[in-house]
């Protein structure tokens, strides 16, 4: 659901927030999901694939975070003015 409202939010830092919570979420799926794992080894197979697909769908939603930092990072450099010493010619 976090990620949907993500994708209709209207600024960048909007749809970090919302990546962030929800990678958050899928973070703390993937903790109950080993819970069950280390409590009911021989009740769940197909507990591996689940935790690997949380795994990697948090790798993805901090990879679209990422990107997203840098362009804004780098949109943000460019509009900002130059405050290095400019050499001004002697008049």
């Amino acid at each position: 659901m976090n990620v949907e409202e993500a994708l209709r939010e209207r600024s960048h830092r909007d749809f970090i927030s919302k990546l962030a919570i929800a990678a958050k979420e899928v973070g703390e799926a993937g903790y109950w999901l080993q819970l069950i794992r280390d409590t009911q080894p021989h009740h769940h197979p197909e507990l591996a694939d689940l935790l690997a697909q949380c795994s990697k769908l948090v790798t993805m939603l901090n990879n679209i975070m990422l990107t997203t930092r840098r362009k804004l990072a780098a949109a943000n450099s460019r509009l900002q003015p130059r405050t290095q010493h400019s050499e001004l010619p002697d008049t």
